[in-house]
């Protein structure tokens, strides 16, 4: 029973979680709810841990956004809402090229047993690292919630050039938007705040309010026609289920270099957050073969690269999930909603899931935030890992951010390694001398023949 109510709860969060990581994918917006349907069943049947939920992902989502976008420059092509079919057909070719390519990727991972790698995501290097993704992705939306139309800057000091770009526009903000966008924003930490805490002591049933406040929008904006006032709307969303999407192998040569950065990327957050939630884990052999299978399988049917999601985890463990049957419900639900009810998403206003990506993401963020003093207080050099890891992510780049991270974490177990070598050396000395200082002491025993 449990597990039921539990698959509800996360079919609910998965529509507007999947609609809103299609926005950091640049993927059509449907493509989230397949990945949320399709990537989270596969690694139900063949993934190990039980209290998870993968599917869209925010950080895997934003790694896939940027390779997307960096394409589609490449080839003179857009990423705005008004692609031409050719934008289209080229994004989607583009996505299960790259999404394939990382399964290939986590399946050389699984043959070679990678996952010994998992022992250098110390805590303040994962803590440090995903504190300072989370930083990118909302660098990237709050011009969603402001109704600006600007391109998103990717690379080396992304995250500085897109804060940069959103305060020079500030002044091209659609108040329409914004005003709408504070009321969501509202009703969300409300929720996020004092609801959840008060219906807890009522009832174990939890409320998606994302869901309730996705259907009131909808509603909202279909009586009101938002769409000729100003507002950016989620427009079309195809309904049945997806078509094939054919692989391109002209354009491996291109995506090797970003499914690279996204698999470990996301091999390293997805793993980081199992280890967060399972204290216990030992099983990471068979979820990388899973994890492989989820995408080789999944990127022909238009879906992008898949990871664990934090937020939808803490969600299914206070709905009370207890196995991998919650993720089987909550896929058949979206199964169904994308059979029937696509075009009932259609009048949303794109800024309901800025404002949703934004709450998520910011959850996360002072989660890890106010573990950091916890960690500088047990450990100085657990603290400064932490904030160099964050500052290199934050100013740099994600990809110089995990390089840091990796070579800071080696070094720190590497030095511990040694020491303790060092230790058992001299505890092996002080014995040797212990007990050739006791041989010295003692005086051998002189007996005298006996008289007769």
């Amino acid at each position: 029973m449990s597990d039921c109510c539990a698959g509800v709860t996360l079919a609910f969060v998965n529509v507007p979680q999947g609609l809103a990581f299609s926005i950091l994918a640049n993927a059509p917006l449907v493509s989230g709810l397949y990945t949320a349907c399709f990537s989270s069943f596969v690694y139900a049947c063949l993934g190990t841990v039980q209290i998870s939920s993968f599917g869209p992902a925010a950080v895997s989502a934003l790694l896939t956004g940027e390779s997307v976008a960096l394409y589609m420059r490449s080839v003179n092509l857009t990423v705005k809402p008004t692609n031409t079919e050719e934008d289209l057909t080229a994004r989607a070719t583009f996505i299960s090229t790259l999404t394939f390519t990382v399964g290939i990727i986590y399946a050389v991972f699984f043959a070679l047993q990678m996952h010994a790698v998992l022992a250098l995501f110390i805590k303040p290097f994962v803590s440090g690292f995903i504190s300072g993704c989370t930083i990118h992705v909302l660098s990237k939306t709050l011009k969603i919630i402001l109704g600006i139309q600007i391109k998103n800057h990717y690379g080396y000091f992304g995250a500085y050039k897109n804060i940069e770009e959103l305060i020079f526009n500030i002044p091209n903000t659609h108040l329409p938007t914004l005003y709408f966008s504070l009321v969501i924003l509202a009703i969300l930490l409300c929720n996020m705040l004092v609801l959840k805490k008060l219906l807890a002591k009522i009832t174990k049933f939890i409320i998606p309010v994302e869901s309730v406040v996705l259907i009131a929008s909808i509603l909202v904006s279909y009586f009101l026609e938002l769409h000729s006032h100003g507002f950016d709307v989620v427009k079309h969303i195809p309904t049945g289920l997806p078509m094939f999407s054919p692989l391109d192998p002209q354009l491996f040569k291109l995506v090797i270099p970003g499914a690279i950065t996204v698999s470990l990327i996301n091999y390293a957050v997805t793993f980081a957050m199992i280890m967060m939630i399972n204290l216990n884990y030992n099983q990471a052999s068979q979820d990388t073969f899973a994890m492989a299978m989820m995408n080789l399988i999944c990127s022909n049917i238009q879906c992008f690269v898949s990871g664990n999601s934090m937020m939808r985890t803490v969600v299914a463990v206070n709905a009370g999930i207890k196995t991998q049957l919650a993720t089987i419900i909550s896929s058949f639900l979206l199964l169904l909603i994308l059979l029937w009810a696509g075009p009932l998403f259609e009048p949303l206003p794109v800024a309901v899931l800025g404002c949703i990506i934004v709450i998520s993401i910011g959850h996360l963020l002072i989660r890890n935030l106010k573990e950091f003093p916890k960690i500088f207080k047990m450990s100085l050099e657990d603290g400064l890992i932490w904030m160099v890891v964050f500052a290199a992510t934050v100013i740099l780049d994600i990809k110089i951010g995990l390089i840091i991270g990796f070579v800071l974490a080696l070094r720190q177990i590497l030095i511990k390694y040694l020491r303790q070598k060092e230790d058992q050396e001299k505890m092996k000395t002080e014995e040797e001398e212990g007990q050739a200082k006791e041989q010295e002491n003692v005086t051998p025993a002189v007996t005298s023949p006996e008289r007769n």
